[in-house]
């Protein structure tokens, strides 16, 4: 079998567990060291709500959790995403009618699941190339 070397820049979720999520991220995308931009990936580790695309991370998404608001979601819908992925944490919680509402009134797609599911599927989705923003809440 034929392997080869994955060499998207895009930010990948590399694991998660309880409390923390591990993304692998180019550095050119770095907020913390922005004055040793290499162009190659490190490992950051999170560990409040966020909000990841292929191209960016916002740190502190979700300041009033669990509840999540129509603000909170304009924030993702701001990314410019064509598919949103709700991870609502340790178990599935669906948000409130309006936040469903308001991603259909912008006729962008949304899925609410565990945050562990979200994040498989992000992977899977921004691998495809595809315009995904996965709004996470931490396990």
């Amino acid at each position: 079998m034929k392997l080869s070397l994955e060499t998207s820049s895009a930010n990948i979720i590399h694991s998660y567990e309880a409390g923390s999520v591990r993304i692998q991220q180019n550095s050119d995308q770095s907020e913390l060291n922005p004055e040793n931009r290499t162009g190659q990936m490190e490992l950051v580790t999170l560990t409040t709500n966020f909000i990841i695309t292929p191209e960016l991370i916002i740190k502190d998404w979700l300041d009033n959790e669990p509840t999540i608001g129509v603000e909170d979601i304009e924030r993702v819908i701001a990314t410019q995403a064509e598919v949103i992925l709700l991870g609502t944490g340790k178990s599935l919680s669906f948000p409130d009618s309006q936040v469903l509402q308001v991603c259909s009134q912008q006729k962008i797609g949304i899925e609410v699941m565990d945050t562990a599911a979200a994040c498989r599927t992000y992977n899977i989705l921004a691998s495809e190339y595809r315009k995904v923003a996965a709004a996470l809440i931490m396990i």
